[in-house]
């Protein structure tokens, strides 16, 4: 297998990718690629061409004190059904520091 990613190199169903590989994947229409930025604004100026948008705040919910527990799975997979994702098909998900708001936990740096 060639690596294009620090991805684990076992079977697991998650990966890395690198930004060359999912350039070359963009058209693959079984692909759902996924903009979780933290402000709706920054998808709006700049987003992966194709990408849907899903706050990651979305997916969590309050339990028993601790505020950033995973939603219930039942609510994840309406959330995930609503994009259009389905369970066979892959997704990449990213996120960034937009230029609109300058702020969130991404990585990218202009």
């Amino acid at each position: 297998m060639e690596r294009t990613g620090p991805f684990p190199q076992d079977e697991s169903r998650v990966r890395w990718i690198s930004a060359g590989w999912l350039a070359e994947h963009l058209d693959d229409p079984e692909m759902t690629i996924i903009d979780t930025q933290p402000n709706v604004h920054d998808y709006i100026t700049e987003h992966i061409p194709g990408a849907v948008y899903l706050s990651e705040g979305v997916l969590r919910v309050a339990a028993r004190g601790m505020p950033t527990t995973f939603g219930p799975l039942m609510a994840l997979q309406d959330i995930f059904r609503r994009i259009g994702l389905s369970p066979d098909q892959p997704a990449v998900v990213y996120t960034g520091r937009g230029a609109f708001k300058g702020w969130g936990d991404g990585s990218s740096r202009r």
